[in-house]
């Protein structure tokens, strides 16, 4: 048998350690490249999408605030959700949303409780004009309470749903076709009106009209009506200063007539991790909804001012006059309530000593 030379391999050697290092090289290579796309398949099968529907357009204040939630959803789980954004009606019509987050065509969104009264009674309580509070982050945090009440939570599960937290916006203005300067101003006026306020323009002496909101420009600009009650980012979206160049800002209500509420079945499919990041965020709504609408509604009022606007307010004795006048709404609702066998007057208590910051 011949032998090798110490520190000398022969070809045949050198060539079996060649195959052999190489076989290594392209294990390795093999490897590496099994675990990206194993690595990518754990990811994209641990991300949940949501679908957030919203018929408000991208650039509207509501919208705005509910992007943020979802921005940071996505940021504190860590990718794990991802929110996809239908604003402006893209997925569904704005009187179809409800429905849509019930049956799970969206995971979540806001609805407008006064649209659906039958479906979800217990909000409409947001949308009663004469509110002991004009501090809308006040509103917002007695509202979110309400949302977690033992009646409250039997509606949304009943409806297939689960609060996440309350959404809404800053008073409704009164615009008008001349300036409303005293109360009795309104007297005879038209205004085009929406839920609760439909009877307390009633008893303020005008006459409520229902029109839709998109018709309300063209229904003001041929004296179908003398003007209507929005809030100060709607003056500017549908420029009312052309046809109601007066805004009365009365100071008798803050609207959180719209939770922002997600589909039952997606919410308990969430991992507990990823729901305590919905909860945290959501927490965080009220404070950020508020701090969005200040600038919001200050850039409106500028904008409405540089077009000419004329602001009028009512003198005090006028605005409380104008509350204790709609009082006896507020017991007409918890009547209603009560009769529809939900504890109505213990909730109307409850949110109203909220809106007076009581625990």
């Amino acid at each position: 048998m011949k032998k090798v030379r110490s520190g000398v391999l022969s070809s045949e050697a050198r060539c079996t350690g060649v195959k052999y290092f190489l076989c290594i090289g392209l294990l390795l290579i093999f490897a590496s490249v099994l675990c990206v796309h194993v690595g990518d398949a754990v990811a994209a099968e641990e991300q949940i999408t949501l679908r957030l529907a919203q018929f408000t357009k991208e650039t509207a204040g509501e919208s705005i605030v509910m992007k943020w939630w979802g921005d940071e959803v996505m940021k504190r789980s860590g990718g794990k959700i991802k929110v996809e954004y239908y604003f402006g009606e893209k997925l569904v019509k704005m009187r179809e949303q409800y429905d849509a987050i019930r049956t799970g065509m969206a995971d979540l969104g806001a609805y407008v409780s006064v649209w659906m009264p039958a479906k979800a009674p217990i909000f409409t309580i947001g949308g009663m004009p004469g509110m002991p509070t004009d501090d809308f982050y006040t509103t917002l945090v007695a509202a979110s309470k309400l949302g977690k009440t033992e009646a409250a939570q039997k509606e949304f599960t009943g409806n297939n749903v689960h609060f996440l937290t309350a959404n809404g916006h800053t008073g409704d203005y009164i615009y008008s076709d001349k300036p409303i300067n005293r109360l009795d101003d309104l007297k005879g006026m038209s205004i085009a009106t929406w839920g609760y306020y439909s009877r307390a323009f009633v008893i303020w002496g005008a006459k409520p009209a229902s029109i839709p909101s998109p018709e309300i420009y063209d229904a003001i600009k041929r004296g179908v009506v003398n003007g209507c009650n929005k809030p100060l980012f709607q003056g500017v979206s549908m420029a009312l200063w052309e046809v109601a160049p007066n805004v009365m800002t009365p100071k008798i209500g803050l609207n959180v007539v719209v939770p922002l509420v997600m589909n039952l079945d997606t919410w308990n499919k969430l991992p507990t991790e990823l729901k305590k990041v919905v909860d945290e965020v959501s927490a965080e709504y009220p404070k950020k909804d508020a701090e969005d609408f200040k600038k919001i509604d200050e850039d409106a009022i500028a904008k409405m001012k540089s077009k000419g606007m004329n602001f009028t307010q009512l003198p005090d004795e006028d605005i409380a006059k104008m509350k204790g006048m709609v009082a006896s709404l507020w017991d007409e609702w918890a009547e209603d309530m009560n009769k529809k066998g939900i504890p109505g007057t213990e909730l109307k208590d409850k949110y109203y000593g909220w809106l007076q910051g009581k625990e």
